[in-house]
């Protein structure tokens, strides 16, 4: 194979590859709109390699590198392979140049992180074995044919995960989730302390009233998500509370980047907000936290959502790295019968089945 970079005369042929691979139904602009396509390969913060047939130079694969250099975070994204030579390895060569030239010494970021599709375990294995961790899952959280479970993996640049800042004690809701990591990838967040008190559910005494409008602009500092602008605002009719999010175009995944005056102050009128964007579409709910802030993360715990993966040493502050940790809460049916997924994601699998049953399959109550 022939590994170089894409131009934007690729443009075509890598639909066509898209297409090959996925149908109709790949839901990442990068891989069906060609403006925004050719964004991306113009872009200095994207680096996008294709691989070619020799014989004919047509393409047989792709892989893109997306860096926020502000974060120096990167995300590997759009790997594909053509159908006829998913045998030779090909995808491993695109996305080891790709993580080498991201991680190396004096590299422009910290981590580069990747999700893969469970309906086969092996994306997962190809990430595995080019140096990727194993750190969590998302549940349904991108619709392909059908709502599809993603796992989370990350690599990390040389003494990054050795430089983490320690935290106090944390929900017991964490502590699951915490063992599955040291399980699976040899992670340890200490101090490993659990709060023993589940968080209580608070209800507003009358559901609030919200507006919601779009948005454009770049996210500011205060938005912890890398690749994700807010398009989404939604302001309480009282002008009390004001939220912030990034809404998928086609699958109804939304995540929640911020909040005025924060979480907490949210906490009672979160129920009014799900309702609301359910009506919209919305499928999966995902927010990021760092895990010093436990107070915002019982708020999410206590409206329903679950912890599903855990990103160390995400955001450097100073000469130290912060932890972080993905909850998310879902707005359809639980359906895992066509889940596959490495050994090394079982623990994160158990995990989120056992608290998902202990949140939503609470013991039945029967009045006389």
């Amino acid at each position: 194979m022939i590994v170089e970079s894409a131009s934007s005369h690729d443009i075509d042929e890598l639909i066509r590859l898209y297409r090959a691979v996925y149908g109709p139904h790949y839901p990442l602009p990068l891989g069906t709109d060609p403006v925004v396509m050719a964004k991306f390969i113009n872009n200095p913060d994207v680096r996008w390699l294709v691989a070619r047939r020799p014989q004919d130079r047509s393409l047989v694969g792709s892989a893109v590198l997306e860096i926020d250099p502000q974060r120096r975070i990167a995300k590997i994204e759009g790997v594909v392979v053509h159908p006829d030579h998913r045998s030779g390895k090909v995808a491993q060569h695109l996305v080891a140049g790709l993580s080498d030239f991201a991680l190396s010494p004096g590299g422009p970021v910290d981590s580069v992180y990747a999700t893969a599709r469970t309906v086969s375990p092996a994306p997962q294995i190809m990430f595995l074995r080019n140096g990727y961790l194993p750190l969590g899952i998302f549940p349904h959280a991108r619709k392909l044919q059908r709502y599809e479970t993603l796992v989370l993996l990350a690599r990390f640049a040389d003494g990054v995960l050795s430089r983490r800042h320690s935290h106090g004690p944390l929900p017991e809701a964490l502590g699951s989730l915490l063992s599955a990591a040291e399980r699976a990838a040899g992670l340890s967040f200490y101090p490993a302390e659990v709060v023993d008190t589940p968080p209580q559910p608070t209800v507003a005494s009358r559901p609030m009233d919200w507006e919601l409008a779009s948005i454009t602009g770049i996210a500011d500092g205060e938005v912890r998500y890398p690749f994700h602008s807010p398009n989404l605002l939604a302001q309480a009719i009282d002008g009390s509370v004001t939220v912030r999010a990034n809404l998928g175009e086609n699958d109804g995944y939304c995540a929640l980047l911020d909040a005025n005056p924060g979480l907490t102050a949210l906490n009672a009128h979160l129920e009014s907000l799900v309702d609301v964007l359910s009506r919209q579409g919305v499928r999966y709910l995902e927010a990021l936290l760092p895990l010093d802030r436990p107070a915002d993360i019982d708020a999410l715990l206590g409206q329903g959502f679950l912890p599903t993966a855990l990103y160390p040493a995400m955001r450097r502050e100073g000469e130290l790295f912060r932890d972080h940790v993905v909850l998310s809460r879902l707005l359809q049916p639980l359906d895992f019968r066509e889940l596959v997924v490495a050994r090394p994601f079982g623990p994160f699998v158990s995990h989120y089945l056992d608290l998902w049953t202990a949140t939503y399959l609470a013991p039945l109550r029967v009045a006389s």
